[in-house]
Formats: structure tokens, sequence, C-alpha cells
């Protein structure tokens, strides 16, 4: 199963729900799940926001390797499940790839919540490790949901 992370320029909130995701990932042995992240607006090649690599660090979370890249139709066919940050992006990427519209989620959808992941960009390190506690319900959640269908038979 692939599961794609997708923000705006893939340096904030898709890079650390990527690391934080692959982390769970890891930690509860699913070693079938590939975990990525781009985002709708990417210069390729950005390094995450340092101080998003700083609040995965305090929450004892490598950070995700690599540099931003901008979302394609490859990796939008590719993948399994593609969660997006923003209602804004939900809707850009159905616009783009309208063949991937009925695996396009909000990320919060999994938490039972309503609305947007906020954009840390610019901020403190305090607010990106807010930001990524805003996900972590809904990451821990997905990891469930992943979990449970990987064990279901074919």
């Amino acid at each position: 199963m692939k599961i794609l992370f997708v923000c705006t320029g893939n340096t904030c909130r898709s890079p650390m729900a990527e690391a934080y995701f692959r982390n769970l990932c890891t930690k509860r042995g699913m070693k079938d799940v590939v975990v990525a992240s781009a985002g709708v607006a990417a210069v390729n090649g950005s390094p995450p926001s340092r101080q998003g690599v700083e609040a995965l660090k305090r929450l004892g979370v490598p950070a995700a390797t690599g540099g931003s890249s901008e979302t394609t139709r490859e990796l939008a066919e590719e993948a399994d499940l593609i969660l997006a940050m923003t209602a804004t992006h939900e809707a850009t990427l159905a616009g783009r790839f309208p063949t991937a519209d009925a695996k396009i989620h909000l990320l919060l959808d999994f938490a039972d919540e309503t609305g947007d992941v906020a954009d840390p960009y610019g901020g403190t390190v305090a607010e990106y490790t807010a930001c990524l506690r805003g996900m972590i319900p809904a990451l821990d959640k997905l990891a469930e949901v992943v979990q449970d269908s990987l064990r279901e038979p074919a």
C-alpha cells in the first residue's frame, strides 16, 4: 500500500506527516506500506523546514530525508491513498488528477474532525510542534485503518 501526504510546498506539514506516519508503520511492523509526501506548489529539492525537523525530534521521530517534490500524475496514480492537508489542496488534486479523485481525502477526516491542518510556514518550533500534535490523532487512526486493511484476506 502506498500513502501520499500532500500540502503546499512539501517542506512543512506533509513531510512531518510522512515522517510521523512512517515511524508509526515501523513501530507497528507494517512493512508493506510505502509513505511519501509532495506539494501542489512545491519547488523540487527544497529541504524540509528546520522547525519541522526539530518538532519531529522533540517527539522522538526521525525526520523524512530528501527534498520537496511536486505532486505528479505518476505519484497520484501510484498512491492507494492521497491525504491532503486542506480542502484547497484536496480540490486542487482532484482537478489535476480526476482519475485519482476517489482516493483523495482530507487528513483530518481520519480523526473525525473538520477543517484544515493550519500551515505553520515561517512559524516557531512551538508552532510546528503544535501543528504536528494536531495531526497525530488522524495519523494514529489512519495507522489503525491501514493495519486493519492489510490484515483482511485478499
